[in-house]
């Protein structure tokens, strides 16, 4: 595992022990990559709650409530999906924090999208909020999967440090 990875999970799992929140990850292209690596880290691993690795249209719509007309008329890697895929996921389990992964990271194109290779889209979400996010990566498609893993974990810890942000504004 690179060190920059392992630093991020590390720092997220402190944040989210300190808060007694757990996580759910809803994955598609990184195919549990996120979800794995956060398994691999004794110290943090009990933050994950559950991962589901949802690669078809059909486990999208089965696991996560992703609607076909979402898919059909945004496709698969899209802003709207990826919405639907946090929702669902947070809905379905026990956590509190979701984070949900959807692109292209080839050598194929998405029959249900136009978009190019390296397009990913993440969000990131609890009960009160979700943040989505763009991203175009560049390289082969274990670099793709890298990068969307990194920069997923990224923006969940500045999620996270936004969340405690709120909470300590009076009200």
């Amino acid at each position: 595992m690179k060190k920059n990875i392992r630093e991020l999970i590390t720092k997220l799992g402190k944040k989210m022990k300190e808060n007694n929140i757990s996580l759910v990850t809803a994955e598609s292209c990184t195919g549990g990559g996120l979800a794995y690596l956060i398994s691999q880290i004794p110290a943090v691993s009990s933050i994950l709650e559950r991962a589901y690795v949802t690669y078809s249209v059909r486990a999208k719509h089965e696991l996560l409530n992703v609607k076909y007309k979402t898919i059909k008329k945004y496709g698969a890697v899209s802003s709207e999906t990826a919405i639907e895929m946090v929702n669902g996921a947070l809905k379905n389990s026990g956590a509190q924090i979701s984070v949900a992964i959807t692109g292209l990271a080839g050598p194929d194109t998405d029959k249900t999208s136009n978009k190019p290779i390296g397009a990913i889209y993440i969000a990131c979400a609890d009960n009160k909020k979700i943040e989505v996010y763009r991203k175009q990566f560049k390289g082969d498609r274990k670099k793709i999967c890298e990068q969307a893993i990194e920069f997923s974990l990224q923006k969940l810890n500045a999620f996270l440090e936004k969340k405690k942000n709120d909470m300590r504004k009076p009200k």
